[in-house]
């Protein structure tokens, strides 16, 4: 019961519901038996964690601050790549994010649709190396200095950029150094011609 009930928490990836999950497995005599869910499950956590320290000050704005960049006929330099690496994150193709006028028209959206509730509910589980490497690519331009000069609202979502393509690095990394440890060697033969995969 224990076990579906902490299984159930990680794919629910609710914070409170998987507080709940972890405190009982470690308040119960079959801790030993389940420290590989509870060892998930607590990274699982950090993880939930780290992402809404980064999107903190995002769900603080005020609508106002989306309607500012909204109202921009021609946008700063900056603020449209910023904003297409926001879109890009959230699961959104550049092909549709090509015109400010498409910007402005996800901007405009409300409720479910709405910039505040994809934040909220954006996880770097579901980014790519491509996502990634453009947003990196597209923000390389500029600083967030230089960003705050043209408008606060669109440094703000700058830093969470930034912040998640850092931490969808670093996943990547953690994923891969924790993956070849539980893997037995490379014999010379097997690692012939393989390429580092870049991420």
């Amino acid at each position: 019961m224990l076990r579906k009930e902490i299984r159930d928490a990680m794919l629910r990836r609710h914070p409170g519901v998987l507080d709940k999950a972890i405190q009982n497995v470690e308040e119960s005599p079959y801790q030993f038996n389940l420290q590989h869910y509870l060892d998930r499950a607590r990274e699982l956590r950090q993880h939930l964690t780290e992402l809404d320290t980064y999107r903190h000050d995002i769900l603080e704005m005020d609508q106002s601050t989306i309607s500012e960049i909204r109202s921009y006929h021609h946008p700063p330099d900056g603020v449209h790549e910023t904003m297409t690496s926001t879109y890009l994150i959230l699961g959104y193709k550049e092909c549709e994010l090509t015109e400010w006028s498409d910007i402005q028209c996800l901007l405009g959206r409300y409720g479910k649709e709405s910039l505040m509730r994809e934040v909220k509910n954006a996880d770097t589980v579901n980014m790519t190396d491509q996502t990634a490497s453009r947003v990196d690519e597209l923000q390389s331009k500029f600083t967030s200095d230089k960003i705050r000069a043209v408008s606060c609202g669109a440094a703000t979502f700058y830093v969470w950029n930034n912040n998640m393509c850092d931490k969808f690095s670093k996943d990547n990394a953690d994923g891969k150094q924790s993956k070849a440890s539980n893997e037995a060697p490379a014999t010379p033969a097997s690692t012939k011609g393989r390429k580092k995969n870049k991420g």
